[in-house]
């Protein structure tokens, strides 16, 4: 699927650096015995598995979830698991121990590593396949299962697991007390963050929203996440809209659990210590832009919404181009606006990417997200005293 957001080039530079991939360990890739190598079912929902993120469970213990940077956290003792999950046209990074181990996926060779798009379907769990990964060597580990990919892949219904016969599950540590949320486009869900050029034949295989800025962020503080990202959406107006405003931007999606369905995500489950909140690129993307006082009016309207149910002086973050473009002025309106009446609310400007750090449809590259998450981290930790 080609997604309809293409950003034109920015001129500033930020250091050069480079990306770094971890080897993968084995995945097993031949069909084996499901029940008699493997131990019992173990429903998504069960205990004492940890999901991060908005997450709808099913009656029968599936967990469906599209939004980008979602993640199962366990711990077990073992040597191999079997995951079994309907990702569509996702991917899901395979974390062990810190270390990345396997992509799950369908399309085999991104980057030359052996992905695991192994498309075992065992009988009695409908259509879903079985990605095993194997040789770990023992012990216990902890895993953790993170989506790559936005929701413009559509949703991931992940099943279940089986552990090697002879594992068990362990239990696992509790969810970090600090937590965060994000709000953006694709410049949040790392769109083509990992492409080799500008122009990709398939897009989702270089879309890794764990090396986003927003991860990266979460990851370095601490931080349970929630990413609320959706590519070539916008605050009022998406990409390539024929009129000045869409009638489903983000601020459309913000209250669901998955964006397929009308369920409003319970806001009591999750309270964030602050939200950072980047968009109006795409807004700004392709003609006609919207005007100055809607725009500023829809942004203003939005934080309201993200403040709702939360303390009087909770603190959001306004992110945006560093660039001097009508974007940037607008955003510091909002932000000067907020501020005069009250509110806590900072802006923070990000270089764009300069010359060899874009990726697919100009897209800034992994590198460029890792500035950015430097630049996020202090004022979060002089907002919160972190």
């Amino acid at each position: 699927m080609r997604l309809p957001q293409r950003l034109a080039p920015m001129a500033s530079a930020l250091r050069r650096g480079r990306r770094l991939f971890f080897p993968l360990l084995t995945v097993l890739s031949m069909p084996m015995p499901m029940n008699a190598a493997w131990g019992p079912w173990v429903p998504a929902q069960q205990a004492p598995l940890r999901w991060e993120g908005r997450v709808l469970f099913q009656p029968d213990g599936a967990a469906v979830y599209d939004w980008s940077n979602v993640r199962l956290h366990l711990r077990f003792q073992g040597d191999a698991l079997a995951v079994y999950a309907d990702l569509g046209q996702n991917y899901l990074d395979a974390l062990v121990d810190g270390k990345r181990v396997a992509v799950l996926g369908r399309s085999p060779g991104v980057h030359d590593q052996a992905w695991a798009g192994l498309g075992l379907t065992p009988t009695g769990r409908g259509a879903a396949a079985a990605y095993v990964i194997g040789g770990l060597g023992g012990g216990r580990h902890d895993l953790v299962l993170s989506k790559r990919t936005g929701p413009n892949f559509g949703p991931v219904t992940l099943r279940g697991l089986r552990l090697a016969q002879g594992a068990a599950l362990l239990p696992i540590p509790a969810a970090p007390a600090r937590r965060l949320e994000f709000i953006g486009d694709s410049l949040t869900n790392g769109y083509g963050d990992e492409g080799t050029s500008l122009t990709c034949k398939e897009l989702a295989p270089y879309e890794n929203s764990s090396l986003s800025w927003a991860r990266l962020v979460a990851d370095d503080l601490g931080a349970d996440l929630q990413a609320l990202a959706y590519s070539g959406y916008g605050l009022v107006r998406n990409y390539g809209a024929a009129g000045p405003s869409s009638p489903d931007p983000v601020p459309f999606y913000y209250p669901r659990t998955v964006l397929a369905q009308p369920v409003v995500w319970d806001r009591h489950r999750f309270v964030p210590d602050l939200s950072v909140v980047f968009l109006g690129t795409n807004d700004y993307s392709t003609q006609p832009w919207p005007e100055d006082a809607p725009f500023v009016a829809a942004y203003r309207a939005f934080l309201a919404q993200v403040r709702e149910g939360r303390r009087a002086d909770y603190p959001i973050i306004l992110a945006y181009p560093d660039n001097g473009s009508s974007l940037a002025a607008r955003v510091q309106a909002v932000v000067a606006d907020e501020t005069a009446q009250g509110y806590k609310v900072l802006g923070l400007g990000l270089p764009p990417a300069g010359e060899g750090q874009f990726g697919c449809d100009w897209h800034p590259l992994a590198v460029v997200h890792a500035h950015w998450a430097q630049l996020t981290e202090v004022i979060i930790k002089k907002t919160l005293e972190w």
